[in-house]
């Protein structure tokens, strides 16, 4: 399981800071990117054999299967929620990646 952390700072603050310490922030987030996704993968892979080598069964979903049952889902958020079909757009196409 995957357990993302986020960097959050109001727009307030962040507008309050001076503009060459929010460029380095900005690069420095976009370099440890790559970092974290491949520590992440690497983690992900070590605790699945881990839990393989104990007996344990492991599952590998239908990822297809599993987006087009949620579809209805999907449809029922973009139409209820004020900027949902654009949401789940976005969160679709960068599940894709």
């Amino acid at each position: 399981m995957y357990t993302p952390a986020y960097v959050v700072v109001s727009p307030g603050r962040w507008d309050g800071l001076p503009e060459d310490v929010r460029t380095v922030l900005e690069e420095t987030a976009r370099e440890t990117q790559a970092f974290v996704y491949e520590n992440a993968a690497r983690l992900d892979q070590e605790l699945l054999e881990q839990v393989r080598a104990a007996g344990v069964g492991v599952n590998a979903p239908d990822r297809d299967a599993f987006v087009a049952s949620s579809s209805s889902i999907y449809d029922e958020f973009g139409e209820t929620v004020e900027g949902g079909a654009d949401l789940i757009q976005r969160a679709v196409a960068a599940g894709s990646n």
